[in-house]
């Protein structure tokens, strides 16, 4: 998801159905980039991806960009 997450009303529905449609050990990634109005610190990401039964990998990147990738458990 590349600037996308923050546009959808109910976030967390959306990141259960990532998690549910993903096979085990899949990865998602999340990408935000400053100005959008509607950009998340990474603290927020992190925690709405954790709520959905998220694995944090990694987060990379400063705070005008980053990525954030996630696995699905096995």
């Amino acid at each position: 998801m590349i600037t996308v997450l923050q546009e959808i009303p109910d976030r967390h529905r959306a990141l259960l159905e990532a998690h549910r449609v993903l096979k085990p050990g899949g990865i998602l990634a999340i990408t935000e980039f400053f100005p959008d109005p509607d950009y998340p610190l990474k603290r927020t990401t992190v925690r709405l991806a954790l709520s959905a039964g998220f694995t944090k990998d990694a987060v990379e990147g400063s705070f005008f960009n980053y990525t954030a990738r996630f696995v699905k458990a096995a």
